[in-house]
């Protein structure tokens, strides 16, 4: 079995793949936080990397069953996450500042506000989204967690080859991504790595989340990404035929398996003609 170890790449048996695990990440703990401006940067740097080397996670994705126009297009989609506007934007939206900055919300009131990292933060994903392992270490990233990601079947190539490809353009961020590709029938190494945790993301249906909640120790906190309904809406100034082939493409690529894949499709108008003739253009 092949998984990774303080951002590099080791094959051992299933079985002892935790060891020494929480010895070193007790002692990365103690160095503190990678800078968050240095840290933007180097996934800047990937995401500039992935579309510009043709060839670089083709064959992965393409293992997962998608054609080749399709893992580019999938890698070109990369950059919108991976862009340094974006994640700065991202920082500033979410959580209102850099870490560790305290922040009086207004002169009128006596409230301060601020945030930091967890410390080790757990994900467990779903397999509708071949980039999901690794985007969700990015926001474990972001706010200086240490990073312990278990992915779905099938997904843990990706995962892994991104997470080298981060930690060999900046070294310094090695200590904060460990990555195991275990099933969920590993009851016993996912009680064991839920129990490493201070947090731990969830991705998948309510039988994920309970599962979890189930084998998690009770101080482990649990964040919740299961199901979400996801529309589409459109005005007669939006609708044009590219816009109509986004939605065909959005709701096919993944079998409507992706949380943004829309199950629900509006179109604004007042006549019934309309609405039909919308109906039969999107068909």
């Amino acid at each position: 079995m092949e998984f990774i170890i303080r951002g590099k790449r080791v094959t051992g048996e299933k079985a002892n793949c935790f060891q020494g695990v929480n010895e070193s990440i007790a002692i990365d703990l103690a160095k503190g936080t990678p800078d968050i401006r240095k840290t933007i940067a180097s996934l800047d740097k990937l995401g500039k990397y992935i579309v510009s080397d043709v060839e670089f996670l083709l064959p992965e994705l393409m293992e997962l069953g998608f054609s080749r126009e399709e893992s580019i297009q999938i890698k070109k989609e990369s950059i919108g996450v991976l862009s340094a506007d974006e994640l700065f934007k991202k920082v500033k939206r979410e959580l209102g500042g850099m870490p560790f900055e305290i922040n009086r919300l207004s002169t009128r009131e006596e409230e301060f506000e601020g945030w930091m990292p967890v410390g080790v933060l757990g994900h467990v994903t779903s397999s509708n989204d071949a980039m999901l392992p690794f985007f969700s270490s990015v926001e474990g990233i972001l706010t200086g967690n240490i990073n312990v990601i278990k992915t779905a079947s099938g997904a843990h190539k990706v995962a892994m080859k991104l997470v080298e490809k981060l930690c060999e353009i900046d070294e310094s961020l090695c200590p904060y991504f460990y990555v195991f590709p275990l099933s969920s029938k590993d009851k016993k190494l996912l009680t064991y790595m839920f129990s490493m945790c201070n947090t731990v993301a969830v991705w998948g249906s309510d039988g994920a989340v309970k599962g979890v909640r189930e084998l998690a120790p009770s101080g482990v906190n649990i964040v919740e990404w299961g199901n979400r309904i996801s529309f589409a809406y459109f005005t007669k100034a939006g609708l044009t035929k590219e816009a109509l082939k986004g939605l065909a493409e959005d709701v096919c690529v993944n079998d409507q398996q992706a949380c943004s894949a829309p199950q629900i499709v509006y179109y604004e108008t007042d006549s019934k003609e309309k609405l039909l003739e919308f109906a039969e253009d999107f068909y």
